[in-house]
């Protein structure tokens, strides 16, 4: 399999019903090293999902849902389907041995690794990133980046022109913010200035942290301000930010799957490497 760079936001990377240890150790450090993550809870809907996004990293539990053999031929239906061959596949586990290893490896294609993912195996973190590197999962963005339109409650204030003042987030990322500003305010806010005491709302969480003005953008109706986070700014707040970014993503991706079609094939049977049902499709409304 050639592995290319591919696009400009790269390979979104998804985890099929992930064991705690996965949770607790993999899916944090991959989040800070600033790959786009996502929690599949169930195998029946990977496919809808991943028919959306053909290009993604897929990570499955070889422990659970399916015996090996079944998990096996869930890959190789991808590999026979032209509109998901292009999904690159890793598997963990924590209870197999080398010939359940050597059976994948021997059957189907692993291009993300099979990794031993036990509380002995601490570098599974870094080996899953490595791998991620080398096939090119980041494309040429540095950065995750999240929309907050949905999130009433993320916000930005600091003090300015004399006032307190606070604004909805339209985006965030690690390294600054975009808000939605009142033309009124934009004398307030020049091009490079520093802003002492910036305050993050963040669901529950609030943040205090220094930023810069990169931009103040005039639109129709309002301006939009692009904040960076000052260099030196604490590597804990970053992560807790990263770890907002996750959590946006995958409620969105939890919705979605709530409106997706289960996937009824049985793997398990030998001769079974069926297809996905189509999601279903939007139904005119009743006159």
């Amino acid at each position: 399999m050639q592995f290319y760079e591919y696009g400009t936001f790269g390979r979104k990377v998804y985890f099929i019903h992930p064991s705690f240890l996965v949770r607790r150790n993999i899916i944090p450090h991959l989040c800070n090293m600033e790959y786009e993550v996502y929690i599949l809870p169930d195998y029946k809907k990977a496919k809808n999902i991943l028919r959306k996004n053909p290009e993604s990293v897929c990570y499955i539990n070889i422990d659970v849902d399916l015996k090996p053999d079944g998990w096996i031929n869930f890959i190789k239906s991808f590999e026979t389907d032209e509109a998901l061959s292009t999904v690159y596949f890793g598997a963990t586990t924590e209870r197999s041995n080398k010939a359940t290893r050597d059976d994948f490896m021997t059957k189907c294609t692993l291009p993300a690794g099979f990794l031993q993912t036990t509380s002995a195996t601490p570098d599974a973190a870094r080996i899953v990133s490595d791998i991620l590197e080398m096939i090119n999962s980041k494309g040429v963005r540095r950065y995750v980046r999240a929309s907050c339109l949905g999130d009433k409650t993320a916000t930005v204030a600091c003090e300015a022109g004399g006032k307190f003042l606070s604004y909805r987030l339209q985006d965030i990322s690690s390294v600054g913010l975009a808000c939605t500003i009142p033309l009124r305010d934009m004398e307030y806010f020049q091009e490079k200035s520093i802003l002492r005491n910036t305050t993050l709302s963040l669901g529950k969480t609030q943040l205090l942290c220094s930023t810069v003005v990169y931009a103040v953008k005039r639109e129709q109706d309002h301006a939009t301000m692009i904040l960076l986070f000052m260099k030196g700014t604490a590597n804990d707040l970053k992560n807790i930010v990263r770890q907002y970014i996750f959590d946006l993503h995958q409620n969105q991706l939890d919705t979605e799957l709530a409106q997706l079609a289960e996937d009824d094939a049985n793997y398990n049977r030998p001769d079974q490497q069926g297809a996905a049902p189509d999601a279903p499709a939007e139904q005119p409304p009743e006159n």
